[in-house]
Protein backbone atom coordinates (compact mmCIF):
# COMPACT_ATOMS: atom_id res chain seq x y z
CA UNK A 1 0.00 0.00 0.00
CA UNK A 2 2.86 2.41 0.90
CA UNK A 3 4.63 1.67 -2.35
CA UNK A 4 1.50 2.24 -4.38
CA UNK A 5 0.76 5.53 -2.54
CA UNK A 6 4.29 6.80 -2.98
CA UNK A 7 4.23 6.10 -6.69
CA UNK A 8 1.11 8.22 -7.01
CA UNK A 9 2.27 11.18 -4.85
CA UNK A 10 5.96 11.62 -5.75
CA UNK A 11 5.34 12.69 -9.37
CA UNK A 12 3.40 15.68 -8.03
CA UNK A 13 6.61 17.10 -6.45
CA UNK A 14 8.97 16.54 -9.36
CA UNK A 15 9.17 18.72 -12.47
CA UNK A 16 9.67 16.93 -15.74
CA UNK A 17 12.79 18.00 -17.62
CA UNK A 18 11.89 19.72 -20.86
CA UNK A 19 14.11 20.98 -23.65
CA UNK A 20 13.87 24.76 -23.87
CA UNK A 21 14.32 26.03 -27.40
CA UNK A 22 17.13 28.59 -27.75
CA UNK A 23 16.52 31.52 -30.08
CA UNK A 24 19.51 32.68 -32.07
CA UNK A 25 20.73 36.16 -31.05
CA UNK A 26 19.63 38.87 -33.44
CA UNK A 27 22.54 40.78 -34.90
CA UNK A 28 22.62 44.49 -34.07
CA UNK A 29 21.67 46.53 -37.11
CA UNK A 30 23.84 49.62 -37.57
CA UNK A 31 22.05 52.37 -39.55
CA UNK A 32 23.78 53.33 -42.77
CA UNK A 33 24.93 56.84 -43.61
CA UNK A 34 23.76 58.88 -46.62
CA UNK A 35 25.88 58.45 -49.77
CA UNK A 36 29.18 60.31 -49.78
CA UNK A 37 29.16 63.83 -51.22
CA UNK A 38 31.47 64.14 -54.23
CA UNK A 39 30.47 67.57 -55.56
CA UNK A 40 31.58 70.25 -53.10
CA UNK A 41 30.62 73.18 -55.34
CA UNK A 42 27.32 73.64 -53.48
CA UNK A 43 29.15 74.25 -50.18
CA UNK A 44 29.97 77.95 -49.98
CA UNK A 45 32.13 79.70 -47.38
CA UNK A 46 31.05 83.28 -48.12
CA UNK A 47 29.04 83.76 -44.91
CA UNK A 48 31.17 84.94 -41.97
CA UNK A 49 30.23 84.11 -38.39
CA UNK A 50 31.38 86.42 -35.57
CA UNK A 51 31.46 84.89 -32.10
CA UNK A 52 29.40 86.81 -29.48
CA UNK A 53 32.64 87.62 -27.63
CA UNK A 54 34.09 89.31 -30.72
CA UNK A 55 37.29 87.31 -30.26
CA UNK A 56 37.18 85.54 -33.61
CA UNK A 57 35.27 85.02 -36.82
CA UNK A 58 35.09 81.99 -39.10
CA UNK A 59 33.15 80.92 -42.19
CA UNK A 60 29.72 79.33 -41.73
CA UNK A 61 29.49 76.77 -44.58
CA UNK A 62 26.30 76.26 -46.56
CA UNK A 63 24.25 73.51 -44.88
CA UNK A 64 25.69 73.96 -41.39
CA UNK A 65 23.77 75.90 -38.74
CA UNK A 66 25.04 77.55 -35.57
CA UNK A 67 24.59 75.42 -32.45
CA UNK A 68 26.08 76.07 -29.04
CA UNK A 69 28.30 79.12 -28.46
CA UNK A 70 30.02 78.57 -25.10
CA UNK A 71 31.74 81.52 -23.43
CA UNK A 72 34.25 80.82 -20.66
CA UNK A 73 36.76 82.90 -18.68
CA UNK A 74 39.58 81.26 -20.64
CA UNK A 75 38.09 81.25 -24.12
CA UNK A 76 35.20 80.91 -26.55
CA UNK A 77 33.78 78.22 -28.82
CA UNK A 78 31.13 77.62 -31.46
CA UNK A 79 29.58 74.43 -32.80
CA UNK A 80 27.98 74.15 -36.25
CA UNK A 81 25.76 71.21 -37.19
CA UNK A 82 24.64 69.62 -40.45
CA UNK A 83 21.92 67.12 -39.51
CA UNK A 84 21.45 65.91 -43.09
CA UNK A 85 24.93 64.42 -43.29
CA UNK A 86 25.64 63.93 -39.55
CA UNK A 87 28.53 66.40 -39.56
CA UNK A 88 29.73 68.73 -36.81
CA UNK A 89 32.21 71.62 -36.92
CA UNK A 90 33.73 72.93 -33.69
CA UNK A 91 35.89 76.06 -33.62
CA UNK A 92 37.48 77.37 -30.43
CA UNK A 93 39.85 79.99 -29.06
CA UNK A 94 41.57 79.38 -25.74
CA UNK A 95 43.62 81.89 -23.74
CA UNK A 96 46.59 80.12 -22.15
CA UNK A 97 47.90 81.16 -18.71
CA UNK A 98 51.29 82.01 -20.26
CA UNK A 99 52.80 82.30 -23.74
CA UNK A 100 53.81 79.15 -25.59
CA UNK A 101 57.50 78.61 -26.20
CA UNK A 102 57.23 75.90 -28.87
CA UNK A 103 55.00 73.35 -30.55
CA UNK A 104 55.86 70.99 -27.70
CA UNK A 105 53.87 73.22 -25.33
CA UNK A 106 50.89 73.05 -27.67
CA UNK A 107 51.17 69.29 -28.05
CA UNK A 108 51.29 68.84 -24.28
CA UNK A 109 47.83 70.31 -23.63
CA UNK A 110 46.11 67.66 -25.77
CA UNK A 111 46.51 64.67 -23.48
CA UNK A 112 44.47 61.48 -23.81
CA UNK A 113 42.40 62.49 -20.79
CA UNK A 114 41.61 65.99 -22.07
CA UNK A 115 40.76 64.72 -25.55
CA UNK A 116 38.49 61.95 -24.24
CA UNK A 117 36.65 64.51 -22.13
CA UNK A 118 36.14 66.70 -25.18
CA UNK A 119 34.46 63.78 -26.97
CA UNK A 120 31.70 63.39 -24.37
CA UNK A 121 29.01 63.11 -27.08
CA UNK A 122 30.72 60.08 -28.67
CA UNK A 123 31.83 56.63 -27.55
CA UNK A 124 35.18 54.86 -27.85
CA UNK A 125 37.25 57.82 -29.09
CA UNK A 126 40.47 56.60 -30.65
CA UNK A 127 43.34 58.83 -31.69
CA UNK A 128 44.65 57.39 -34.95
CA UNK A 129 47.45 59.86 -35.80
CA UNK A 130 49.21 63.00 -34.58
CA UNK A 131 51.46 65.04 -36.86
CA UNK A 132 52.91 68.55 -37.17
CA UNK A 133 52.77 70.57 -40.37
CA UNK A 134 53.41 74.29 -41.00
CA UNK A 135 53.32 75.14 -37.27
CA UNK A 136 50.03 73.34 -36.88
CA UNK A 137 49.20 70.23 -34.86
CA UNK A 138 46.97 67.75 -36.73
CA UNK A 139 45.20 65.01 -34.76
CA UNK A 140 42.92 62.41 -36.38
CA UNK A 141 40.29 60.35 -34.57
CA UNK A 142 37.84 57.50 -35.03
CA UNK A 143 34.61 57.70 -33.01
CA UNK A 144 31.28 55.98 -32.50
CA UNK A 145 27.86 57.31 -31.52
CA UNK A 146 25.25 55.59 -29.37
CA UNK A 147 24.02 53.63 -32.41
CA UNK A 148 27.49 52.22 -33.10
CA UNK A 149 27.90 54.29 -36.27
CA UNK A 150 31.54 55.07 -37.01
CA UNK A 151 32.75 58.65 -37.54
CA UNK A 152 36.06 60.23 -38.47
CA UNK A 153 37.35 63.51 -37.09
CA UNK A 154 40.28 65.83 -37.68
CA UNK A 155 41.45 68.56 -35.32
CA UNK A 156 43.93 71.23 -36.43
CA UNK A 157 45.38 73.44 -33.69
CA UNK A 158 47.93 76.26 -33.67
CA UNK A 159 48.92 79.13 -31.40
CA UNK A 160 49.77 82.83 -31.45
CA UNK A 161 51.71 83.86 -28.32
CA UNK A 162 49.18 82.85 -25.63
CA UNK A 163 46.09 82.25 -27.79
CA UNK A 164 45.36 78.71 -28.97
CA UNK A 165 43.12 78.17 -31.99
CA UNK A 166 41.43 74.88 -32.86
CA UNK A 167 39.23 73.72 -35.73
CA UNK A 168 37.64 70.29 -35.41
CA UNK A 169 35.41 68.60 -38.00
CA UNK A 170 33.45 65.34 -37.62
CA UNK A 171 31.92 63.42 -40.54
CA UNK A 172 30.67 59.86 -41.16
CA UNK A 173 33.47 57.46 -42.06
CA UNK A 174 32.36 57.44 -45.71
CA UNK A 175 32.96 61.22 -46.03
CA UNK A 176 36.73 61.45 -45.62
CA UNK A 177 37.19 63.72 -48.66
CA UNK A 178 34.52 66.07 -47.32
CA UNK A 179 36.19 66.02 -43.91
CA UNK A 180 39.52 67.20 -45.34
CA UNK A 181 37.82 69.80 -47.55
CA UNK A 182 35.79 71.35 -44.72
CA UNK A 183 38.59 71.46 -42.16
CA UNK A 184 41.02 73.09 -44.62
CA UNK A 185 38.47 75.74 -45.59
CA UNK A 186 37.57 76.50 -41.97
CA UNK A 187 41.21 76.87 -40.95
CA UNK A 188 41.82 79.24 -43.87
CA UNK A 189 38.79 81.38 -42.97
CA UNK A 190 39.57 81.67 -39.24
CA UNK A 191 40.36 85.25 -38.15
CA UNK A 192 41.27 86.06 -34.52
CA UNK A 193 40.87 89.60 -33.20
CA UNK A 194 44.04 89.86 -31.15
CA UNK A 195 43.41 93.57 -30.65
CA UNK A 196 41.34 92.39 -27.67
CA UNK A 197 44.20 90.40 -26.11
CA UNK A 198 44.42 91.20 -22.40
CA UNK A 199 40.71 91.84 -21.97
CA UNK A 200 38.49 89.24 -20.26
CA UNK A 201 37.63 86.42 -22.67
CA UNK A 202 34.06 86.17 -21.38
CA UNK A 203 33.04 89.75 -22.24
CA UNK A 204 30.31 90.22 -24.85
CA UNK A 205 30.69 92.23 -28.06
CA UNK A 206 28.58 94.47 -30.29
CA UNK A 207 29.36 94.65 -34.00
CA UNK A 208 28.11 97.39 -36.32
CA UNK A 209 28.27 96.12 -39.93
CA UNK A 210 27.76 99.63 -41.37
CA UNK A 211 30.36 101.50 -39.34
CA UNK A 212 32.44 98.31 -39.22
CA UNK A 213 33.47 98.39 -35.57
CA UNK A 214 33.34 96.01 -32.62
CA UNK A 215 33.05 97.15 -29.03
CA UNK A 216 33.36 94.70 -26.14
CA UNK A 217 31.71 95.11 -22.75
CA UNK A 218 31.26 93.14 -19.50
CA UNK A 219 28.86 90.23 -19.86
CA UNK A 220 26.55 91.52 -17.10
CA UNK A 221 25.94 94.75 -19.06
CA UNK A 222 23.07 94.88 -21.57
CA UNK A 223 22.79 96.17 -25.12
CA UNK A 224 19.66 98.30 -24.75
CA UNK A 225 19.48 100.18 -28.04
CA UNK A 226 21.24 99.70 -31.37
CA UNK A 227 20.83 99.81 -35.13
CA UNK A 228 23.39 99.44 -37.93
CA UNK A 229 25.02 102.79 -38.61
CA UNK A 230 23.42 104.48 -35.59
CA UNK A 231 24.59 104.98 -32.00
CA UNK A 232 24.38 101.98 -29.67
CA UNK A 233 23.59 102.07 -25.97
CA UNK A 234 25.10 99.57 -23.52
CA UNK A 235 23.98 99.85 -19.90
CA UNK A 236 25.64 98.52 -16.79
Amino acid sequence: VIAIGSSAVLPLFTSPTQAVPTDAATATVVPTFPPAITDFSTIQFSQDYLHPTGLFSVAEPTGWTIGTQPIKPDGAEVTMNNAAIFSVIQVSLQVAPQPFASMDDLDAIYTTASLNQSWSNYRNPLETSRTRQDNKLIIDFELQNARAQVFLARQISWYDIDWVYSVRVVTPNNQIDLLKYIVDKEVASFKPNRIFAGLPADWDAYFDPIQNYIIRYPSDWKLTDSAPGLPASIDG
